[in-house]
């Protein structure tokens, strides 16, 4: 199984500026540096991974969503609606009503979920040089 090369093809195509296997060193870093949480979800048969999403909170309880993912064969079941819906809650429960989350402007089918969640855009700003 792996996990990252549909996203990484769709989010950054063949002129991504970093290889795969740097990206996911980058995100195995990001999650242990910060104060990041992860919920898994794992088949009961086999306890394979079904999918995860891993959140930070930060600014003294804002929560920030920093990857979620569900492997393909287990898409349109529900498992992405539940793994954010165990955020929210998490927020919610610790006073906060609001759960950001960064998405590129190239991942039209997360848009479309999150927006489907009642997600709303507040700003988008993407710059290179």
């Amino acid at each position: 199984m792996d996990m990252y090369n549909d996203t990484w093809l769709e989010m950054f195509g063949p002129n991504a500026r970093m290889t795969l296997e740097e990206a996911r060193k980058a995100v195995a870093i990001d999650l242990l540096v910060q104060d990041t949480r992860v919920l898994v979800v794992e088949h009961s048969a086999d306890n394979s991974l079904v999918g995860f999403i891993s959140y930070a909170i930060r600014y003294g309880g804002v929560f920030f969503i920093e990857y979620e993912w569900v492997e393909k064969e287990y898409a349109n079941h529900g498992f992405d609606d539940k793994l954010f819906q165990s955020v929210e809650e998490g927020a919610r429960k610790a006073g906060e009503n609001a759960t950001y989350i960064r998405v590129s402007h190239r991942e039209k089918r997360l848009i479309e979920f999150l927006k489907r969640r009642g997600y709303e855009t507040i700003n988008m700003l993407e710059l290179v040089k």
